[in-house]
């Protein structure tokens, strides 16, 4: 029901979803140019539509997946309706269990590591605690057969710094980071981000930032073209619906 609503347009075709254009900017950069399917991580899924980053390339352009979410009561959502590996934990550098809170419905995209029930901006939420198992990254990408990603969608409520921690960019590579509070990884944690330049950050999607592997260019670069920033706004790029058969390179 809610694929056909909000995943969908009226005459069936799917749109893009992404709240800061990040599955848009994938595709007019990258995406359409691929001559393979692409592989992606997305930290953490959520809803496995509304709002996601990563659907459309699935359904459209057959790129495989994991879908990383500690919500027990999203696991059955995202099996059902996403063809993603689902790895159900969260990440962090520790491999304890973790108080973790759950927000309540329609407020998942505030839920996250902590052990008070205000967001790390400081803005209360209403919710409840669990426990919750945490893996490295890395851990869960070697789960998963994966010793390269081609797009990470990073968006863990203040904890993303600690998630990169845990992945050995050495051993697993990932071209292409869209990082939620992207310009403050940069600020607080020089040297984290030391495999990925910074040319990403002038690519601003709403609070999210993109981050590219040292010596990687986007697809459109490889043609010879430049990256069209795309700069988010209030106002949705179009056109924001595309048929399936128009994505396909």
């Amino acid at each position: 029901m809610i694929l056909s609503i909000v995943g969908r347009d009226e005459a069936n075709h799917p749109v893009f979803l992404g709240s800061g254009q990040q599955d848009w900017f994938i595709w007019l950069n990258h995406a359409r140019y691929l001559e393979r399917p692409g592989i992606f991580v997305d930290l953490a899924t959520n809803h496995p539509i509304l709002r996601s980053n990563t659907l459309i390339w699935e359904e459209c352009l057959g790129w495989h997946g994991v879908c990383i979410e500690p919500l027990p009561k999203l696991h059955k959502l995202i099996r059902r309706d996403r063809t993603c590996k689902l790895v159900p934990t969260c990440i962090s550098t520790t491999t304890d269990t973790v108080k973790f809170w759950q927000a309540k419905e329609n407020e998942g995209g505030a839920s996250r590591i902590s052990n008070t029930s205000t967001t790390w901006t400081g803005r209360p939420k209403p919710g409840s605690f669990v426990d919750i198992e945490c893996i490295p990254l890395s851990t869960a990408l070697r789960s998963a057969r994966l010793t390269h990603v081609d797009v990470m969608s990073l968006d863990i409520e203040g904890h993303e710094a600690s998630a990169l921690k845990s992945l050995d960019l050495h051993q697993i590579s990932v071209d292409i980071i869209i990082a939620e509070e992207g310009e403050r990884l940069v600020t607080e944690y020089p040297g984290l981000l030391e495999t990925h330049d910074n040319r990403g950050t002038i690519y601003g999607l709403g609070d999210d930032t993109v981050f590219t592997r040292k010596g990687f260019k986007f697809a459109i670069e490889e043609r010879g073209g430049s990256v069209i920033p795309n700069k988010y706004n209030d106002k949705r790029p179009r056109p924001l619906k595309v048929q399936c058969w128009q994505m396909q390179p």
